[in-house]
């Protein structure tokens, strides 16, 4: 798959600062929890967005590869702030920016 890029939805309730300091990676590698992922990068989040932000990193250049890492960057436990995760991508020949996988997700690291 060619990711083109990753759209994240905010939490409106609590903890947008945790959503900082993120880095994207796209790849054939599954990520191995504790350890940075050694895909291809994709984009960053280095500044911590307010509530209910939507944030779009673009994947410049496009990116092949079937996992999609999101990862803190400074080692720092704890969520990572968000509420909805939007990959976007292509197929083949078709180039149509459209939702490849859609995750609602509420979930803590450590």
């Amino acid at each position: 798959m060619a990711i083109t890029g990753v759209i994240f939805v905010v939490r409106i309730d609590c903890c947008q600062y945790l959503f900082s300091d993120i880095d994207i990676t796209v790849g054939n590698q599954e990520a191995i929890k504790g350890e940075l992922s050694s895909n291809q990068h994709c984009g960053s989040v280095t500044t911590a967005p307010t509530f209910g932000d939507i944030v779009y990193v673009p994947c410049i250049p496009i990116t092949l590869g079937k996992y999609v890492v999101v990862q803190k960057t400074t080692g720092q436990e704890g969520g990572l702030g968000i509420n909805e995760m939007l990959v976007y991508g292509c197929k083949g020949k078709q180039f149509v920016l459209k939702p490849s996988k859609s995750l609602n997700f509420n979930f803590r690291f450590g």
